[in-house]
């Protein structure tokens, strides 16, 4: 029992790191440069852990059977993906990837292609890359083992503390800059009502909520979290989105054509 636990362990750590790869091959063959893809800081994805280590187990029955290999991992792989994006967004309020333009997609967290090309990816690890991975690990000494199972695990923890930290306390920061350039608008709008405020007044408002906003995009939270929003695209999106909403309509021109060119510059 307990040699099978440290086995799916080690294959964990292996798959996790190698879905890393992956992901970055993936990318930069599409973009021409090298981006971090992974949720973590470091190269991992326990995501492909969980889905090969899921397969590994799930489909041994039926392993000899290419159809149904397929088709099981194809519809496992689909329910991993589909679970991780509803956590994600109700974890952290922000869609990660949307396939909302693809065909046969649902809630734009899986789609139809992807669905198969996990399938397809599936059945090669399991028919090629699984059985060397196997005999690695087997050959492997147990007191070695143990080495690489505590290294890599009390790594993965560590990293996974410090990038949820980091993005819980980005998101805390664009509730309260939102919640502050809703109060600002909300005074100016009673002293105008009032006929208290000048017009050099509400431009001086107008001026402090935009210097509020762009102190936000400066501050050095924001900038821990610039390595996601360029691995994930449309989470970049979907912050903007959230980071304009309270801004008003004559300020979101401004704010995001600031919020391009910062991180463009990868400042």
């Amino acid at each position: 029992m307990i040699e099978n636990i440290i086995v799916l362990l080690l294959m964990f750590a292996v798959y996790a790191v190698l879905g890393w790869v992956t992901e970055v091959v993936f990318f930069a063959l599409k973009t021409g440069e090298f981006v971090n893809r992974g949720f973590l800081n470091g190269p991992v994805c326990p995501l492909y852990g969980f889905g090969v280590v899921g397969v590994v187990i799930l489909m041994s029955p039926v392993q000899d059977n290419t159809v149904l290999l397929f088709l099981g991992s194809m519809v496992f792989c689909t329910l991993i993906e589909f679970i991780t994006g509803l956590v994600l967004k109700y974890l952290f309020h922000d869609t990660w990837w949307d396939y909302s333009e693809e065909p046969f997609n649902i809630g734009g967290y899986v789609c139809l292609r992807f669905s198969i090309m996990w399938g397809l990816a599936c059945v090669g690890v399991i028919r090629l890359l699984h059985p060397a991975v196997s005999d690695v690990i087997a050959v492997t000494p147990r007191w070695l083992q143990i080495v690489l199972i505590c290294i890599f695990y009390v790594y993965a923890a560590a990293d996974l503390t410090v990038t949820v930290r980091g993005i819980n306390k980005v998101n805390r920061a664009l509730r309260e800059i939102a919640e502050s350039a809703r109060n600002i608008s909300d005074s100016a709008g009673n002293l105008i009502y009032e006929a208290a405020m000048t017009v050099d007044e509400v431009k001086d408002r107008g001026e402090a909520r935009t210097d509020a906003y762009i102190a936000f995009l400066s501050d050095s939270r924001l900038k821990k979290h610039r390595r996601l929003l360029k691995a994930f695209p449309t989470l970049r999106q979907s912050f903007k989105e959230r980071l304009i909403d309270g801004a008003g309509e004559e300020l979101r021109a401004q704010i995001e054509e600031y919020f391009d060119k910062r991180f463009k510059k990868g400042e």
